[in-house]
């Protein structure tokens, strides 16, 4: 029988953490890599997005999301931040909200366009 290994997101080396200036807690998510199939799934309208944004810009040009994009996008950010850092979305701007996330993915070894099956 073959038995799952538990998940690496538990761990510290799993994990990224940051903190919120002026906030002295300590916030963590699981890498990317280590995150639930359903929250993964709940990113892939940002994945798309980050797919379109480098496109554009390869081609010299800026992308601007639909209303509908926005909408799905900021779900799917909002979901990972009530899942792990309860509260901490309804406080952060949108300019605080968005380097977190970056910062989340450069840790995480995996780009917003990319699956954590292609990064490994």
């Amino acid at each position: 029988m073959f038995k799952v290994p538990k998940s690496k997101g538990a761990t510290k080396a799993g994990q990224f953490e940051f903190q919120v200036e002026g906030d002295p807690k300590t916030y963590a998510f699981p890498k990317m890599q280590y995150i639930t199939g359903a929250l993964a799934k709940k990113l892939l309208p940002l994945v798309a997005m980050a797919k379109k944004v480098e496109t554009a810009q390869k081609k010299g040009k800026t992308f601007i999301p639909t209303g509908l994009e926005q909408e799905q996008m900021t779900a799917g950010v909002e979901a990972i931040f009530e899942t792990y850092a309860p509260g901490l979305f309804g406080v952060l701007d949108q300019e605080q909200l968005n380097v977190i996330v970056e910062a989340w993915s450069k840790e995480s070894s995996i780009g917003l366009g990319e699956s954590s099956s292609s990064a490994s």
